[in-house]
């Protein structure tokens, strides 16, 4: 399964999914109305912190050469 899924990748335990959440993700600001928007429609904005996979903290990110 590891070479043709992505199920063993664990997702970040801050990430909540549409069920949890009544239909957003995690991270949803707060909604704004966009200035000299001529409709009533809103614009949410997320911060997707929270959508990173889970990373071993003992383990360093490898460096990239330049």
């Amino acid at each position: 399964m590891v070479n043709y899924t992505n199920a063993a990748t664990i997702i970040n335990k801050d990430f909540k999914d549409t069920e949890e959440l009544e239909g957003v993700f995690s991270g949803l600001g707060s909604f704004s109305e966009p200035p000299g928007w001529p409709y009533n429609g809103f614009q949410g904005r997320y911060d997707t912190a929270s959508w990173q996979y889970e990373r071993d903290r003992n383990r360093p990110v490898p460096r990239r050469k330049i």
